[in-house]
Protein backbone atom coordinates (compact mmCIF):
# COMPACT_ATOMS: atom_id res chain seq x y z
CA UNK A 1 0.00 0.00 0.00
CA UNK A 2 2.95 2.45 1.08
CA UNK A 3 4.41 1.39 -2.45
CA UNK A 4 1.29 2.41 -4.07
CA UNK A 5 0.61 5.79 -2.34
CA UNK A 6 4.56 6.80 -3.11
CA UNK A 7 4.19 5.81 -6.98
CA UNK A 8 0.58 7.92 -7.06
CA UNK A 9 2.71 10.92 -5.55
CA UNK A 10 5.57 10.50 -8.04
CA UNK A 11 2.93 10.68 -11.13
CA UNK A 12 1.21 13.54 -9.94
CA UNK A 13 5.05 15.32 -9.78
CA UNK A 14 5.41 13.94 -12.78
CA UNK A 15 2.38 15.58 -14.53
CA UNK A 16 2.99 18.70 -12.92
CA UNK A 17 6.45 18.84 -14.76
CA UNK A 18 4.62 17.83 -18.14
CA UNK A 19 1.83 20.56 -17.58
CA UNK A 20 4.72 23.12 -16.88
CA UNK A 21 6.31 22.27 -20.23
CA UNK A 22 2.69 22.38 -21.91
CA UNK A 23 1.24 25.72 -20.18
CA UNK A 24 4.71 27.59 -20.20
CA UNK A 25 5.61 26.42 -24.11
CA UNK A 26 9.34 26.07 -22.64
CA UNK A 27 12.08 23.81 -23.39
CA UNK A 28 12.41 22.08 -20.43
CA UNK A 29 14.69 18.83 -19.57
CA UNK A 30 14.67 16.18 -16.43
CA UNK A 31 17.94 16.08 -14.80
CA UNK A 32 19.64 13.98 -11.81
CA UNK A 33 21.78 14.45 -9.68
CA UNK A 34 24.55 12.66 -9.58
CA UNK A 35 26.72 13.93 -6.59
CA UNK A 36 26.93 16.66 -4.46
CA UNK A 37 29.77 18.84 -3.43
CA UNK A 38 31.50 17.31 -0.47
CA UNK A 39 31.40 20.58 1.18
CA UNK A 40 28.37 21.35 3.96
CA UNK A 41 28.70 24.91 3.48
CA UNK A 42 28.46 24.56 -0.43
CA UNK A 43 24.91 23.62 -1.90
CA UNK A 44 26.42 22.40 -5.81
CA UNK A 45 25.69 19.32 -7.52
CA UNK A 46 27.15 17.27 -10.13
CA UNK A 47 23.99 16.33 -12.72
CA UNK A 48 23.77 14.13 -15.52
CA UNK A 49 23.38 16.44 -18.71
CA UNK A 50 25.35 18.17 -20.63
CA UNK A 51 26.65 19.92 -24.04
CA UNK A 52 25.39 17.32 -25.96
CA UNK A 53 21.89 17.96 -24.34
CA UNK A 54 22.66 20.99 -25.43
CA UNK A 55 22.96 22.47 -21.79
CA UNK A 56 24.21 26.22 -21.44
CA UNK A 57 26.06 27.41 -18.30
CA UNK A 58 23.72 30.62 -16.91
CA UNK A 59 20.39 27.81 -17.70
CA UNK A 60 18.04 28.12 -14.74
CA UNK A 61 17.26 25.08 -12.85
CA UNK A 62 13.41 24.33 -11.51
CA UNK A 63 11.43 21.72 -9.67
CA UNK A 64 8.02 20.38 -11.08
CA UNK A 65 6.18 23.27 -9.79
CA UNK A 66 7.99 25.57 -11.94
CA UNK A 67 9.80 27.52 -8.87
CA UNK A 68 13.47 28.36 -9.32
CA UNK A 69 15.76 26.28 -7.39
CA UNK A 70 19.30 26.95 -9.11
CA UNK A 71 21.37 27.50 -12.01
CA UNK A 72 24.02 25.85 -14.38
CA UNK A 73 27.82 27.00 -13.24
CA UNK A 74 29.75 24.71 -15.40
CA UNK A 75 29.28 22.82 -18.66
CA UNK A 76 31.06 19.66 -19.34
CA UNK A 77 30.60 17.32 -22.61
CA UNK A 78 27.87 14.59 -20.17
CA UNK A 79 27.57 16.51 -17.47
CA UNK A 80 26.95 19.82 -15.68
CA UNK A 81 27.29 21.44 -11.89
CA UNK A 82 24.57 23.52 -10.63
CA UNK A 83 24.67 25.69 -7.62
CA UNK A 84 21.35 25.93 -5.58
CA UNK A 85 19.64 29.16 -4.30
CA UNK A 86 20.43 28.32 -0.82
CA UNK A 87 24.57 28.46 -1.44
CA UNK A 88 25.60 31.38 -0.31
CA UNK A 89 27.99 32.12 -3.25
CA UNK A 90 24.32 32.02 -5.82
CA UNK A 91 23.42 35.57 -7.49
CA UNK A 92 20.94 36.28 -9.83
CA UNK A 93 19.65 39.46 -11.09
CA UNK A 94 15.77 39.09 -10.21
CA UNK A 95 12.60 41.50 -10.14
CA UNK A 96 10.83 42.33 -7.02
CA UNK A 97 6.97 42.96 -7.10
CA UNK A 98 5.88 45.04 -10.32
CA UNK A 99 8.87 47.55 -10.74
CA UNK A 100 12.21 46.71 -9.24
CA UNK A 101 15.31 44.95 -9.71
CA UNK A 102 17.72 43.96 -7.83
CA UNK A 103 20.71 41.18 -7.11
CA UNK A 104 19.40 38.04 -5.16
CA UNK A 105 22.19 36.72 -2.57
CA UNK A 106 21.83 33.11 -1.49
CA UNK A 107 21.53 31.78 1.69
CA UNK A 108 20.24 29.10 3.88
CA UNK A 109 16.46 29.67 4.41
CA UNK A 110 16.65 33.20 2.63
CA UNK A 111 18.39 35.30 0.48
CA UNK A 112 19.15 38.64 0.44
CA UNK A 113 17.76 41.40 -2.10
CA UNK A 114 21.15 43.91 -2.79
CA UNK A 115 21.23 47.26 -4.50
CA UNK A 116 17.34 48.04 -3.95
CA UNK A 117 17.40 52.08 -3.07
CA UNK A 118 15.69 52.99 -0.02
CA UNK A 119 13.28 55.47 -2.14
CA UNK A 120 11.86 52.41 -3.57
CA UNK A 121 8.46 51.24 -2.36
CA UNK A 122 9.42 47.33 -1.82
CA UNK A 123 6.72 45.95 0.46
CA UNK A 124 6.86 42.85 2.38
CA UNK A 125 5.21 40.04 0.90
CA UNK A 126 6.24 41.41 -3.01
CA UNK A 127 6.96 38.36 -5.31
CA UNK A 128 10.62 37.69 -6.08
CA UNK A 129 10.97 36.53 -9.38
CA UNK A 130 12.86 36.07 -13.02
CA UNK A 131 11.93 35.99 -16.38
CA UNK A 132 14.44 34.55 -19.31
CA UNK A 133 14.24 36.06 -22.78
CA UNK A 134 12.86 33.77 -24.26
CA UNK A 135 10.03 33.06 -21.64
CA UNK A 136 7.13 35.51 -21.49
CA UNK A 137 5.70 34.36 -18.09
CA UNK A 138 7.70 34.98 -14.39
CA UNK A 139 9.70 32.56 -12.91
CA UNK A 140 9.03 32.67 -8.81
CA UNK A 141 11.83 32.35 -6.33
CA UNK A 142 10.35 33.69 -3.20
CA UNK A 143 8.65 36.35 -1.44
CA UNK A 144 9.94 39.69 0.54
CA UNK A 145 9.86 38.63 4.09
CA UNK A 146 11.63 41.27 5.89
CA UNK A 147 13.14 44.68 5.08
CA UNK A 148 15.19 46.78 7.20
CA UNK A 149 16.92 50.34 6.73
CA UNK A 150 20.19 51.31 7.03
CA UNK A 151 21.20 54.62 7.80
CA UNK A 152 24.40 53.99 6.72
CA UNK A 153 23.49 52.74 3.25
CA UNK A 154 21.73 53.72 0.09
CA UNK A 155 20.09 50.96 0.39
CA UNK A 156 17.72 48.91 1.74
CA UNK A 157 18.67 45.64 3.96
CA UNK A 158 16.07 42.96 2.10
CA UNK A 159 15.12 39.48 2.97
CA UNK A 160 13.76 37.09 0.83
CA UNK A 161 12.17 33.60 1.44
CA UNK A 162 12.17 31.28 -0.89
CA UNK A 163 8.68 29.43 -1.81
CA UNK A 164 10.82 26.22 -2.10
CA UNK A 165 11.64 24.63 1.32
CA UNK A 166 14.65 22.03 0.17
CA UNK A 167 15.49 22.74 -3.45
CA UNK A 168 17.37 19.15 -2.94
CA UNK A 169 14.19 17.04 -2.40
CA UNK A 170 12.30 18.02 -5.43
CA UNK A 171 12.51 16.92 -9.07
CA UNK A 172 14.81 19.06 -11.51
CA UNK A 173 14.49 20.39 -14.44
CA UNK A 174 16.93 22.65 -16.82
CA UNK A 175 15.38 25.82 -19.08
CA UNK A 176 17.14 25.14 -22.00
CA UNK A 177 18.12 28.91 -23.44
Amino acid sequence: MKKLKYLKKENERLRKALNLKEERKIDILGIEIISFHPSLWRKIAVVNVGEKEGISKGDLVINEEGFLVGKVIEVEQNYSRIIFINDFSFTLPVFVGDNFYGLLKGGWDKASLLYIETDKGVKTKDKVWVRPSMINLPIYIGEVKEIRKNKNSLFLDIKVKFFVKNPLLHRLFVIKM
